[in-house]
């Protein structure tokens, strides 16, 4: 009976373990991906795919690259899978500074030949179109625990953390097609998209900055909304985000003021419903 007992606990403590970290999450989500690249047009070419920056190591949770770009043009897809537990719940995001919007800052590279046969490579982060409309959020957003109404269960860092890791995984997969254009020497652009796929509930803020009290800096409950104004909170299947990013060498900069003026990069966070997952991806193509 003993030993009985102990078997069962031991398969409580390694189901326990097994359920404590996201690692079935982001298997998941690849296998979604994958039996249906057919509908959504992108295929996952790998997956924990190493890569190295000037500022650290990591693994890419899943690569994807879009199936219907010619030849001398490619699209990939930056994925990171992020299981968010129920206790520790929603993802607010701030008002939206657009509620459809089409264009994201991608970052790119360019290669090819230019007169006099010299090769060359050139990075830039430019607006694209695409086929997707999209809450574009560019202000603040928080991870907030259900039920709780302490202070220290309502903080930014979990997603700052996951936009960060997104942002280190496209640069580690810039510098990798950067080294093969330049083995190569192939005429080619490709873009880079980076894509948070969670289990939070993806929720915005709706307000007017004229009732927030200047000298407390809160705003009173009736004057906030969490989607439409008078109705009751709206989850988003997916938004956009413009991330503040630090400089890459790549950023034009203003004569006039010395700052940077592409200092944002678009991230795109996706609720890990099936459907919604399949209908960004159908969706996340340029227009």
């Amino acid at each position: 009976m003993d030993k009985n007992n102990q078997e069962q606990d031991l398969g409580q403590i390694l189901f326990d373990g097994l359920n404590e970290h996201g690692f079935i999450f982001q298997e998941k989500c690849a296998e979604e991906l994958r039996k249906n690249v057919g509908t959504t047009g992108w295929r996952v070419v790998a997956t924990e795919y190493p890569v190295e920056t000037v500022v650290k190591s990591t693994r890419i949770d899943v690569v994807l690259i879009n199936t219907r770009t010619a030849n001398n043009y490619r699209i990939f897809a930056v994925v990171e899978c992020k299981r968010v537990n129920p206790n520790r719940g929603y993802w607010l995001f701030g008002k939206p500074s657009s509620y459809s919007n089409r264009q994201a800052l991608i970052m790119g590279i360019r290669a090819g030949h230019s007169t006099g046969e010299k090769y060359s490579i050139k990075y830039s982060q430019e607006n694209r179109d695409l086929d997707i409309h999209s809450h574009l959020i560019d202000n603040w957003w928080l991870q907030i625990a259900k039920g709780s109404k302490q202070k220290s269960d309502c903080t930014p860092q979990p997603i700052e953390d996951s936009f960060l890791q997104a942002c280190v995984g496209v640069s580690g997969i810039a510098i990798e097609e950067d080294s093969n254009l330049k083995k190569d020497r192939k005429d080619c652009s490709v873009l880079f998209i980076p894509v948070i796929i969670t289990t939070a509930p993806l929720y915005y803020a709706e307000y007017d900055l004229k009732n927030v009290d200047l000298a407390s800096g809160y705003i009173d409950r009736d004057k906030v909304f969490f989607g439409p104004r008078n109705e009751k909170p709206a989850e988003l299947e997916w938004l956009q985000v413009n991330y503040p990013i630090s400089s890459n060498g790549d950023s034009k900069t203003s004569p006039l003021s010395g700052l940077r003026e592409n200092y944002q990069r678009s991230i795109f966070v996706v609720n890990s419903k099936p459907n919604n997952i399949v209908e960004f991806f159908s969706r996340l193509h340029l227009f």
